[in-house]
């Protein structure tokens, strides 16, 4: 039958999970097909079932009872904290398997009793029940009589009975009682008594017997009486052992002739290939014959013993090796090796069984010091397959290599043996790196993180090594962007690679030795040798006396040196030594100038020399020399039959300086001048082309105060050159486009340079060192993007034994960018010869926010001057403040309003900037009323500004002092000053004819509302045609005060004027002239393409504007003729009250160039009753057109070409 168990997961179902099951319980190979498996639940699986298979075997059982239990939960791909777990009830559940196989036996007669012959007596008889097969619960057998035929009559033959028997547990025999009654023909056998036919029993109770004897024969024996014929049965009953699976036999009758005391029974002991454990049966003796008697032990025990391994083969799993660290708080998961010991096979799982352990060091006795438990016992129950062993490694302070361990089973109990693999290996990986620990820190601070402002800097960091020092290791280390970029591109700079603090040099010379590159720094105290190791590393320091310059060379594979020793005594001539190095790196003389020491060989035919180059051409050996006369040209010299002869004169003169380079086919001379009164460059090219004869004039540097020129060619084939001065220096390459070397970038000031290159990981890095200032520099030559940040770069650092620390540079860049907070780190990585790297391996650099990233705030600048007018109703008003440079984070800006600030609401208040918003603004509202005011000025400042997320106001947004404030003027209102007009009584009066030459008339003037100020008022009377006039106040103005503050008003309409009829008077018709603007003198007018082109002149009309006049006007040339503008003449129209007019004068636009040209324009007279006034002619200039000077401009407006040289395309 297939038993299915239903095993639930609880969702959400995170991870892998698998688990495993197992049956509980006795026989389970015999009664399961199955009793053991494995549940495996993918993400997301909830449900999953198992199948029991349960077996038919034929054999007698009762109810039996099995556990079905899930043990060892394992998860994947979740934390351990979400990880599965087992239900505390839920994961065992009960088997039970009901009683089969008739558990409690077959019951029969025993064959003596299944026919009994008897003479008819008054006599009792016991028939004898066997109980076969089963005997595992007491039972009850009822019985009754029953007869066949006419053979016997109850209560005539025998007494009829009915009743039960009752069977105990275990027991398999029992006899009823049947009494017989007398007859008249009775048949009385007498049977032997008192032991005559004899006990019968087994000679002992328990036998032993392996499974591959193959046969057990045991001997019923038979004492003290042995006479007559007898007889008694024989079964086997099932315990462990199983019929027809382990044994065989078959019930029988044991017969016993007279005087027959033994017979043998045998027994057959089946072998299989299926592991057991001890499996008892038992072989019974029952139902003797009558006078047969049954002894004591007539049941024998009968053990097969465990077979086939059934105990179990003990061994480790696997053969694998098993690699631990100490148990630090990064590898504390990695510091525990669990080796299982398996029993096989897998049915070999009978007893408990035992066996020893031990952990030693390999090829040793000596038990582990740095592994715990070091020994003991691993204890496998019944039923058991495999346990867990745990071996931990220890925790110490000491840095230790690689130690390897060997744990060993031994000494098997309980019936188990050893398998295979009881050996398993354990490493315990070097700790506390024996071999080197790497770290990085700040050199500062040793701090592992840096806050540095934005500016074109150096941070120096530290990578020191502890622990181990004894042998060579190396670690790579590189600058990592993170929000801080740092890229290669085309902008070429100066990177500081390696500083030497305090260190000033005076030259640098360097070489190769032994495959490693070597540098020689020269200083007046102490000259140091330096090895490349990723950086120079101090590797001996050597005594030089008085070093001023180097130069090396080789000779064969070894190198020399030519060093200058500057005497201290400046005026006597310098002394030159030449060196090489012995074994162990010791400096030995080998020629020292002295004046005479050198064999002579050759005197050049020059006077003072005061630099040299020396080059190859075609085989042929040169040299260029500048001479110390000013005034003599260089030299060029070739060596020829052993000596340097006169080859020619290069046409240059008062240098100082020469060096030799050689691009290609083609040989370059750079001299440096000494620099005199008008002379433009001091830095003049020859080249001596392929196929000339002779150099020629190249090109010019401007550049002043050369100390040395040095020419290189890096790894890009492009060859430099690099001018060191006292002031400046500076770096040129040759540029193939334009065919001459170009300048690319400013260096640091020095006395000397010196050029390198180096290998660095799977590249090369070009190294110019700079000597003569306070410290010497070793920079590289970088090519970065113009966005970076910093400059990427990278390298190896190799410590020898004994090296502790070096020092590398990281360079930081400045710009104008406004940008937040921005990082990036320099991390160390692959670490090589057994080194390992710390907790600190990286350094977080970070660039503090710059450039006022947050912002500077002020008021834009139409709001910083505001004027506003007070309205019948309340108005609004609006301040634009301006949040300039960056726009990162949000920021809150407070404000508050001073001065007089009745009128306004409100008076204090914020406002924010959220991310990237650059313009908020403020608005206030103007308060309406009634009251006469003056102007007032309110002042709106900014002052507070707090940024979000950053602690330091100083790296946050700010105020611009010069724009925090806004000034708003509100002008005069509800007429301050008044309002005039006449009074009722004297707007209009009528007189007679005066009686005398003049009449005096009384006029009142009345003013209302503000009272504010003494006023002037001005009254003017206006020409009239009729015999009367008006007389207006046309003006009102406040005595001694600024306009700007507001002026007393006129009462409109009506009361501005009063009326006196009088004559005709005062240019009535009106009086005309120019009205214009006049620029030193004249009016402008330009040659421009219609509709620009003309040119308006208003006149205007003064006094009395009465009745329709006519203005005549003409134009008069002067430089300008009539084809240069139109009309020459015309009129203009006045309307009666018109009082303007506008003369319109096209000027003509032509193609001819033409300078400044003028004309005239004239008012020539008035018709209709008016006059001319004193303004009547003005002057109209044309300025130059047509671009007489010339127009330039490309010929083509669109060239294209692609050139395939270095560096890309141009246009």
């Amino acid at each position: 039958e297939i038993l299915q168990f239903h095993v639930i997961r609880t969702p959400p179902g995170r991870g892998n999970v698998t688990v495993n099951w197992k049956i509980i319980g006795q026989n389970l190979e015999l009664n399961f097909a199955n009793s053991t498996g494995q549940l495996f639940f993918h993400e997301g699986s909830l449900n999953k079932t198992i199948s029991v298979h349960l077996l038919d075997d034929n054999i007698p059982e009762e109810k039996e009872v099995y556990q079905v239990i899930l043990y060892d939960v394992r998860t994947q791909g979740v934390s351990p904290a979400g990880a599965a777990l087992l239900d505390a009830q839920g994961y065992e559940a009960v088997l039970t398997v009901e009683a089969s196989d008739e558990p409690h036996g077959v019951l029969n007669f025993a064959l003596s009793s299944r026919f009994v012959l008897l003479q008819e007596a008054n006599t009792t008889v016991k028939l004898f029940i066997n109980r076969e097969f089963g005997s595992l619960v007491p039972g009850m057998l009822s019985r009754k009589n029953q007869t066949e035929g006419n053979l016997a009559e109850p209560d005539v033959d025998f007494v009829p009975v009915v009743g039960f028997l009752i069977l105990e547990e275990g027991e398999t025999a029992g006899a009823i009682d049947i009494t017989i009654l007398e007859g008249l023909a009775a048949q009385i056998i007498i049977d032997v008594s008192d032991g005559a036919r004899g006990v019968i029993e087994w000679p002992q109770r328990r036998f032993e017997v392996n499974e591959t004897q193959g046969s057990l024969t045991l001997v019923a024996q038979r004492r003290t009486g042995a006479l007559g014929h007898v007889s008694l049965f024989v079964y086997a009953q099932n315990l462990e052992a199983q019929l027809g699976l382990d044994y065989a036999f078959t019930p029988m009758i044991l017969h016993f002739a007279n005087g027959e005391r033994y017979k043998n029974v045998d027994i057959m002991i089946l072998d299989d290939d299926i592991p057991e454990g001890d499996e008892a049966f038992q072989l019974i003796l029952t139902n003797p014959s009558p006078g047969l008697e049954l002894g004591e032990n007539i049941i024998a025990f009968i053990t097969i013993l465990a077979n086939d391994d059934g105990p179990g083969v003990l061994s480790f799993n696997n053969s694998e090796h098993f690699f631990l660290r100490e148990p630090t708080a990064v590898y504390v998961q990695e510091s525990v090796a669990v080796l299982y010991v398996v029993r096989e096979p897998a049915q070999g799982l009978f007893g408990t069984v035992t066996v020893q352990f031990i952990v030693t060091e390999v090829n040793s006795s000596v038990e582990s010091k740095d592994l715990t438990p070091s020994k003991g016992y691993v204890v496998l129950e019944q039923g058991v397959r495999f346990k867990a062993l745990h071996i931990s490694a220890i925790l110490d302070t000491e840095p230790e290599m690689d130690e390897h361990f060997v744990c060993t089973l031994f000494n098997p109990t309980g019936g188990a043996r050893l398998g295979a693999h009881v050996q398993t290996l354990i490493t315990v990986l070097q700790n506390q790196a024996p071999l080197g620990l790497f770290s990085i820190s700040a050199v500062a601070n040793r701090a592992t993180s840096v806050n540095i402002e934005e500016a074109t800097r150096t941070v120096y960091l530290s990578v020191s090594r502890t622990n181990g020092l004894d042998l060579a290791v190396s670690v790579e280390w590189e600058t990592v962007s993170e929000t801080a970029f740092g890229m290669r591109g085309m902008d070429v700079m100066f990177s500081m690679f390696q500083s030497f603090l305090d260190a000033s040099a005076s030259g640098w010379c360097f070489f190769t030795l032994e495959d490693s590159v070597h540098g020689l720094m020269l200083r007046k105290l102490s000259s140091t040798l330096y090895r490349w190791q990723g950086i120079f590393v101090p590797f001996k320091d050597l005594s030089v006396e008085n070093p001023k310059t180097c130069e090396a060379f080789n000779i064969g594979l070894s190198p020399y040196f030519v060093i200058t020793h500057e005497e201290r005594n400046e005026e006597k001539s310098s002394v030159n030594s030449v060196y090489t190095f012995t074994s162990g790196f010791k400096l030995f003389l080998v020629f020292r100038w002295n004046g005479g020491s050198f064999v002579w060989h050759q005197t050049l035919s020059v006077r003072g020399v005061l630099s040299m180059a020396l080059f190859t051409r075609g085989g042929v050996v040169f040299l260029a020399i500048s001479q110390a006369n000013a005034r003599s040209n260089s030299l060029l010299l070739r060596w020829s039959s052993n000596e340097f002869v006169n080859f020619q004169e290069v046409p240059i003169s008062g240098t100082t300086q020469v060096e030799a380079l050689t691009s290609g086919d083609d040989i370059y001379l750079i001299f440096a001048k000494t620099i005199f009164l008008g002379d433009q460059n001091s830095v003049n090219i020859f080249v001596w082309e392929a196929g000339q004869s002779s150099f020629r004039y190249s090109q010019s540097l401007d550049f002043a105060a050369v100390n040395k020129i040095h020419s290189f060619t890096p790894a890009s084939g492009i060859v430099h050159i690099l001018l060191v001065g006292q002031a400046v220096s500076a770096l040129y390459c040759w540029n193939s486009e334009l065919n001459h070397f170009s300048f690319i970038l400013e260096a640091p000031s020095a006395y000397d340079a010196a050029f390198v290159t180096v290998k660095s990981l799977n590249s090369s890095k070009n190294l110019i060192a700079l000597a003569g200032a306070t410290h010497s520099h070793i920079y590289e030559l970088a090519y970065i993007s113009s966005q970076s940040d910093f400059i990427p770069s990278s390298g190896e650092l190799i410590f020898e034994p004994g090296d502790k620390e070096a020092i590398i540079a990281v360079n930081v860049l400045d710009d104008t960018v406004p940008e937040e907070d921005e990082s990036f780190r320099v991390q160390l990585k692959n670490p090589k010869g057994g080194a390992e790297i710390g907790i600190n391996g990286y350094v977080q650099i970070t660039i503090l926010s710059n450039d006022d990233a947050y912002g500077v705030v002020g008021f834009a600048q139409n709001s910083l001057y505001k004027q506003v007018e007070e309205m019948d109703q309340d108005s609004l008003i609006t301040l634009n403040v301006e949040r300039l440079k960056g726009t990162y984070g949000r920021i809150t800006v407070a404000w508050e309003a001073d001065g007089s600030i009745s009128d306004i609401f409100p008076t204090s208040g914020v406002i924010s900037f959220s991310e990237g918003q650059a313009l908020s603004t403020i608005t206030l509202t103007v308060l309406a009323d009634d009251l006469p005011e003056l102007s007032e000025i309110v002042i709106v400042t900014l002052i507070r500004i707090i940024t979000e997320g950053v602690e330091d106001p100083s790296k946050g947004a700010t105020i611009d002092q010069k724009r925090n404030k806004s000034v708003i003027t509100t002008l005069p209102n509800d007429s301050p000053h008044g309002l005039v007009g006449w009074h009722a009584e004297s707007v209009f009066l009528r007189v007679a004819e005066p009686k005398e030459n003049v009449t005096a008339l009384r006029l009142q003037i009345v003013r209302d509302k503000g009272l504010l100020g003494d006023i002037a008022i001005q009254l003017d009377d206006v020409p009239e045609l009729e015999e009367g006039f008006t007389v207006s106040i046309t003006d009102v103005r406040l005595v001694n005060s600024d306009v700007s503050a507001g002026q007393p008003g006129v009462q409109r309409p009506g009361l501005e004027m009063v009326e006196i009829m009088i004559e005709e008077n005062d240019d009535p018709r009106g009086m005309f002239k120019f009205h214009v603007t006049r620029d030193a003198g004249v009016i402008t007018a330009y040659e421009v393409p219609p509709p620009l082109n003309v040119l308006q002149v208003p006149v205007v009309r003064l006094a009395g504007s009465f009745g329709a006049v006519n203005v005549y006007w003409k134009a008069t040339v002067d430089s300008a003729g009539l084809e240069d503008f139109k009309p020459s003449h015309g009129i203009l129209e006045f309307a009666d009250r018109q009082v303007t007019a506008v003369i319109e004068i096209t000027i003509i636009d032509d193609d001819e160039f033409e300078f400044m040209e003028m004309f005239n324009i004239s008012l020539i007279k008035v018709a209709g009753g008016g006059r001319l006034g004193d303004d009547v002619v003005v002057t109209v200039v044309i300025p130059q057109n047509d671009s007489p000077f010339g127009v330039f401009g490309f010929e083509e407006k669109t060239v294209s070409e692609i050139n395939q040289g270095v560096g890309g395309a141009f246009l």
